[in-house]
């Protein structure tokens, strides 16, 4: 498994993204982000651009989360705020790298070089899931839950109790590795 797959997949993607703004003048400033992770089970690779974020869990406790292409990153990065404050941090919405851009920028493309296990699981989620549900309840809800659709469920009622009518769009997946 090499990069290189979920490179040529996210570039594809940002391709569509601009011929679509070619062809609907009315979306002609949207931008979007995008999450992928692709595995043969011995090698996986987790790439993002912009905040939407790939999450891995071992043993249901967090091992991997990939870094927000955001100020509120960079913020975190140079000490000037927690990490823990990255989700109600002023310039959280301001993305350094999207799909759709007039400049592309390769996404981060993380390998994991060890083979995934029974019950290895992946969260791919956009900020608008992951500002409201939290890391720690990521790992209640997939510990407590017998397939990944009742912990998505579950984190999606946490998610619905908090939002505000302003909310975000917010999208995720739960996957995870079976016998």
């Amino acid at each position: 498994m090499r990069p290189e797959f979920c490179s040529s997949y996210i570039q594809t993607a940002h391709n569509r993204v601009i011929d679509e703004k070619e062809r609907n003048p009315h979306i002609k400033s949207s931008c979007t982000t995008v999450a992928c992770v692709v595995t043969d089970f011995r090698t996986t690779v987790m790439s993002h651009i912009g905040d939407t974020r790939v999450y891995f869990f071992k043993n249901n406790k967090l091992h991997f989360q990939t870094k927000d292409h955001s100020l509120s990153q960079i913020a975190v990065e140079m000490g000037r705020i927690p990490l823990r404050d990255i989700r109600s941090h002023k310039d959280q919405n301001k993305l350094t790298r999207v799909l759709g851009s007039d400049y592309y920028i390769p996404p981060d493309c993380d390998i994991y070089n060890t083979p995934l296990q029974p019950g290895d699981g992946f969260i791919l989620c956009t900020d608008g899931f992951w500002e409201y549900v939290y890391e720690e309840e990521m790992e209640e809800d997939l510990r407590t839950s017998a397939t990944p659709d009742e912990a998505l469920a579950k984190m999606e009622l946490r998610l619905l109790e908090r939002v505000s009518k302003f909310n975000d769009n917010y999208s995720a997946i739960v996957a995870q590795v079976k016998d």
